[in-house]
């Protein structure tokens, strides 16, 4: 626009003609009126966004975006809101001393806790010859909880690194705890006929050992020198978290211990939200900041509670009394439903 105006400016004065002159002018005119229109449909504006307290790492989720207009008379037009250099909404007018809503899409790769990033209003009116802009930024933060998926319960309880937390008897068990659909993979013997047949869907009984449903699950969080460490420990931390909601939503009583953290075991969904809080916010710890570990970790055992060990180093998966007498996991055993 401004290279447009100078060459305009330029030929008026070298040829003197008045049409190039009356040219320039409606030219200079409409980028003149562009600036003031624009910086006046960003005036007195705000921005405020809402945001859910948790998501789930690599989840899409929305924010709900309140733009206000705090001018007399003079509207907000032809608003654009962008977020990450992506333009996420658009808002045609707004009404002086009114507000507008709106949603954006977002969503993070990494587990942890997060600030929303800046979003912009930007505006093209009137005519589109200049873009202005306006920057927000606010400290609404967002907790990213690890990648969950369920996990067959039937496979979990008979793997490798599972052998201490067995809820269920070869057979069928000696406390019944309850009916659920029937899984691939689940003992034919405790399909119960009648009640499938009256349901139109296979039907099971779950049958279990009292004891075995309080599980503690033991995560090595002590940083060592292997080199892909941080992708391994991302890995546990999303077996981890699927491992522990699958256990809580067949109502296993559930608990948590780190070097730096500890939620005792309990069930229902409030433990499902502590324990993923808690997963949402541990990251590698020095291992010579907590010396006592292993001493902590031995006091765990005891016949009512079932430990689970869980580490970063892929030499112990697998591997029974390698983690101060806990028995460590192999993911490669767990299957997901």
């Amino acid at each position: 626009m401004l290279l447009v105006l100078f060459l305009l400016l330029l030929s008026a004065w070298n040829t003197g003609e008045n049409l190039l002159y009356i040219v320039f002018g409606c030219v200079f005119g409409m980028f003149f009126l562009s600036m003031v229109a624009g910086r006046w449909s960003l005036r007195k504006t705000s921005v405020r966004r809402g945001a859910p307290y948790a998501v789930f790492r690599e989840e899409p989720f929305s924010c709900t975006v309140h733009i206000q207009n705090h001018k007399r008379i003079v509207p907000s037009i032809s608003l654009r809101i962008q977020q990450q250099q992506a333009s996420a909404g658009y808002i045609l007018r707004i009404p002086a001393r009114h507000q507008a809503s709106t949603s954006i899409e977002s969503v993070f790769s990494r587990r942890g806790v997060y600030t929303l990033p800046p979003c912009e209003l930007v505006t093209h009116y009137p005519f589109g010859f200049l873009e202005l802009r306006r920057r927000y930024e606010d400290i609404l933060e967002v907790l990213v909880y690890p990648k969950v998926r369920p996990a067959r319960l039937p496979a979990l309880e008979s793997s490798s690194g599972m052998q201490m937390v067995q809820s269920r008897n070869v057979g069928e068990g000696d406390e019944f705890f309850a009916l659920r659909e029937y899984n691939h993979g689940d003992d034919l013997r405790l399909i119960v006929w009648r009640i499938s047949a009256r349901l139109g869907k296979w039907m099971v009984r779950e049958m279990g050992i009292g004891n075995a449903r309080i599980v503690t699950f033991v995560l090595d969080t002590r940083k060592t020198d292997a080199p892909d460490y941080e992708a391994v420990f991302e890995e546990m931390i999303d077996l981890a978290g699927s491992l522990m909601v699958t256990l809580l939503k067949r109502q296993y009583s559930v608990g948590l211990y780190t070097p730096e953290r500890s939620l005792e075991c309990a069930k229902g969904t409030a433990q499902e939200q502590h324990i993923l809080d808690c997963l949402a916010r541990i990251n590698p710890v020095d291992a010579s900041s907590y010396p006592d570990f292993d001493v902590r970790v031995r006091r765990l055992h005891s016949e009512a509670v079932r430990v689970i060990g869980m580490t970063p180093d892929i030499s112990l998966w697998g591997t029974a009394d390698s983690l101060s007498g806990v028995s460590v996991l192999d993911p490669g055993s767990v299957v997901y439903a």
